[in-house]
Order: structure tokens, then C-alpha cells, then sequence
């Protein structure tokens, strides 16, 4: 796809006949006919118009005017100058026109996927910012529950070493009382054997007066 002009030319000379072609250069392509060709008088512009495909819209304009041909091997074409000119203006700007809205279908397309391509790795983002979330709220959830499963068994030492706490209360509180019972046993022996001590001597001491 090559963009040049495709034109309409005509000559004093042969009057009726227009030349239907495409160039890159219109000047360059009329002083060429004009000096290249038997024909008495130079050939003048009647109507000029740009086209991103000169090569392909020519071919157009070509098909389209077929049945108005004067020769079959070279573009030339017996018909009204109108008519020509709005051949070949309704040929290049419709070929412009359906270009140009191709492009635009090809812009909304590539728009709608980068939309889409945008919308999957926002989605992607958010799901892996949620399972970060989740990972953590589990995290968080486990630790409070290590944390619940520790102050269990602190307070379960804490009560079994309150009732050992008792229970060495209540045994050292045993042991007082018998301590203390031995005690006063003690006292009672004590007191017996030291009345005993003091009726025998009394005794004997009184044998020896009679």
C-alpha cells in the first residue's frame, strides 16, 4: 500500500477522453504524458485526490468506469468529466472513510482489551490482596487462640498449685496438732512420773521415820 494521488486528466486534443491514472507526482506525471505521447497539446489537471492506496483505488476506478474504456490497454475513458471526478472522489474518500473506521473498530478493540487486560490484573490483584488478608486474619486467629490455650494452663497451675497450697496447709496444721497432742502426752507422762517420784520418796521417807 503505496499513498499517492489519483487523478483526471484531459487534452485539447482529444476532446471527451479523460486519463484516468495514479502518481506520485502529479506535475512530474503531466510533463512525462506530455512530452512521452503523440498528442499535439499538453495534458491539464482536471481533478486531483489523495489516497493512502493510489495503486488499489486506480484498480477501483478502473472497475468501476469499465464499460466507459476507449482502450482496453491504456486509461483512457469516454464519459463526462463529472462523472469521473465523482468516481474517483466517492471511490478514495470511501476508501478513506472505511480505513478510517476500520482503524477506529481496531482502536475500540484494542481499548476494549487493554480494558479487559486492566480489569483481569486489577482481579487478580484483589484476589491476591484478599488471600494476603485471609492468610493473616488466620495468622491473627491462631495466635489469639495459642494465646487463649496458654492462659488455660496457666490458670490450671495456678489452681493446682493452690490446692497444693492447701493441701500442705492442711497437713502442716495436721502435724501442729499432733506435735501439739504429743505435747501435752509428754506433759501428762512428766507430771505422772514426777508424782510418782514424789510419792515414793515421801513414802520412803516416811519408812524411815517410823
Amino acid at each position: 500500500m503505496k499513498a499517492g494521488i489519483v487523478y483526471v486528466l484531459s487534452n485539447p486534443s482529444q476532446p471527451g477522453l479523460f486519463k484516468i491514472g495514479e502518481t506520485g507526482d502529479i506535475e512530474a506525471r503531466v510533463k512525462e504524458l506530455s512530452s512521452g505521447t503523440s498528442v499535439a497539446a499538453p495534458f491539464k489537471v482536471e481533478f486531483t485526490q489523495l489516497s493512502y492506496d493510489c495503486a488499489g483505488d486506480e484498480q477501483k476506478v478502473h472497475y468501476l468506469l469499465k464499460e466507459y474504456r476507449y482502450n482496453t490497454s491504456r486509461e483512457f475513458f469516454r464519459l463526462p468529466l463529472e462523472q469521473a471526478i465523482t468516481t474517483v472522489r466517492q471511490t478514495v474518500v470511501g476508501q478513506r472513510l472505511e480505513e478510517e473506521e476500520a482503524r477506529k473498530i481496531a482502536a475500540q478493540k484494542i481499548a476494549a482489551e487493554e480494558v479487559a487486560q486492566n480489569a483481569a490484573a486489577a482481579t487478580a490483584e484483589a484476589k491476591a490482596k484478599l488471600a494476603k488478608l485471609e492468610a493473616r486474619r488466620e495468622r491473627e486467629r491462631q495466635i489469639v487462640l495459642d494465646h487463649k490455650k496458654k492462659q488455660e494452663e496457666i490458670k490450671k497451675r495456678a489452681r493446682f498449685d493452690a490446692a497444693e497450697i492447701q493441701r500442705a496447709q492442711r497437713l502442716n496444721e495436721a502435724l501442729r496438732k499432733i506435735e501439739k497432742e504429743q505435747e501435752t502426752k509428754d506433759q501428762k507422762r512428766v507430771r505422772i512420773a514426777t508424782t510418782l517420784i514424789i510419792v515414793i520418796i515421801t513414802a520412803v521417807i516416811y519408812a524411815a521415820s517410823v
